[in-house]
């Protein structure tokens, strides 16, 4: 396997905010599209204050996400292992009037405390280290209880191979970035992400991926006046936009949340109301939180409900019953959106492994709990469920059936 050169950005740190740097691309074609991404989920999903959020970026590079989330209000810190990269991302800060707090250091060993951070966001960082586990888990330790974890990577296919490593680095008459920066065999598959995340306790919440706005054939004349001197990195990159895409051949972003353990010290996070709630440890009833609001999923759950009727289940209607929505550290429209439920060792479960939760105390149906907990079965049905959930949100949202908190 060819060796990723990692060091590259200690020599290119001047070029982060040029024009005509190879690196303006990520700046002008890239980031606006997955900033905008995690804006709409902070503040239009979530409905959260900006001006409440911890943000920390790991590999923040030369500031782009960090500069974006800091205009927006947030609180913001960088952490990266390039001295000099650092240096260009405080003069830009400055420069710009954002108070960003840049320290140095790795993804393998954050230099923060346990749950310090309310929303941390790691992008182009993942398909560059060994071992992602350890960084992931790293993540996971500085997020707090209900946090939002953001992530940006490249798929290991053979359409990502042909993308950026053959065209944009290895092939002379196209490359413009040097060899090395990326090495295919390190790009991670989606299903392999949401394994680590499950490892960490982080759920994944959904994946999208990115495509051209233009077509092909103007992508490469763009392209090729940027090879002539015609147009710099810059202005390539502009004429490259990226936008939001059910395509995940090349890259992808997404987002999770970080589970909650309903029997630690419950502390306000910032997609609930938790704080000063108890909750009885030695208690076997779970209890199901879904919305009537959406017709399939009351008539799914009014099924389950035959099913169960003599199970220990306290079933907690959110579209209807106020009191249920503040029992849940969950901000309302991600409860709306996915089945929530509350395991009887007092676990929050969300999602496929909120059906999981109720399948287990279901007469007949333990099965499927065993099926969906398969290694192979559990990724699968997390992305099919999810990408699910969140069609038939936007469905509900559009015929009107809530009002969106």
């Amino acid at each position: 396997m060819s060796s990723i050169n990692n060091d590259i950005y200690n020599h290119i740190h001047a070029t982060w905010w040029k024009e005509d740097g190879f690196m303006a691309m990520l700046r002008t074609s890239v980031n606006p599209p997955r900033f905008d991404y995690f804006r709409k989920i902070l503040l239009d999903r979530l409905t959260l204050d900006p001006r409440r959020i911890s943000v920390l970026d790991v590999g923040c590079g030369g500031g782009y996400l960090a500069e974006q989330f800091a205009a927006i209000g947030c609180a913001v810190t960088g952490v990266d292992r390039s001295v000099p990269t650092l240096k260009t991302a405080m003069a830009h800060a400055l420069t710009d009037g954002y108070t960003i707090h840049y320290i140095e250091g790795s993804g393998e060993k954050l230099p923060f405390e346990v749950h310090q951070f309310d929303v941390v966001c790691c992008c182009d960082v993942l398909e560059h280290v060994d071992d992602i586990d350890i960084v992931i888990s790293e993540i996971a330790r500085v997020l707090k209880p209900g946090g939002v974890f953001f992530y940006d990577t490249i798929n290991r296919t053979l359409k990502s191979k042909l993308v950026a490593i053959k065209l944009a680095q290895d092939w002379p008459l196209t490359r413009f970035i040097p060899r090395d920066v990326h090495v295919w065999d390190k790009f991670i598959r989606p299903l392999e992400l949401i394994n680590s995340l499950d490892k960490q306790g982080l759920i994944n919440q959904e994946m999208t991926g990115r495509a051209l706005k233009i077509s092909p054939i103007k992508a490469l004349f763009h392209y090729a006046r940027q090879k002539f001197g015609k147009l710099s990195f810059a202005e390539l990159g502009t004429k490259l936009m990226l936008a939001e895409s059910n395509d995940l051949d090349i890259s992808y972003m997404g987002f999770a949340v970080r589970a909650i353990r309903w029997q630690d010290d419950l502390r306000q996070s910032i997609v609930g109301k938790a704080e000063g709630m108890t909750v009885d440890k030695n208690a076997t009833e779970i209890k199901v939180f879904y919305n009537s609001g959406c017709p399939v999923c009351d008539v799914g759950i009014s099924i389950q409900k035959n099913k169960m009727n003599t199970c220990a289940v306290a079933w907690k209607d959110v579209h209807t019953d106020m009191v249920a929505r503040n029992e849940l550290p969950a901000n309302l429209e991600l409860v709306r959106e996915r089945l929530h439920a509350i395991d009887e060792k007092g676990n929050l479960r969300v999602g496929i492994d909120a059906f999981e939760v109720i399948w287990r105390h279901s007469p007949n149906e333990q099965w499927k709990a065993n099926l969906i907990a398969w290694p192979i079965i559990k990724p699968l049905s997390t992305v099919a469920y999810n990408l699910f959930a969140k069609l038939l949100y936007r469905w509900n949202v559009k015929k009107g059936h809530w009002k969106i908190s």
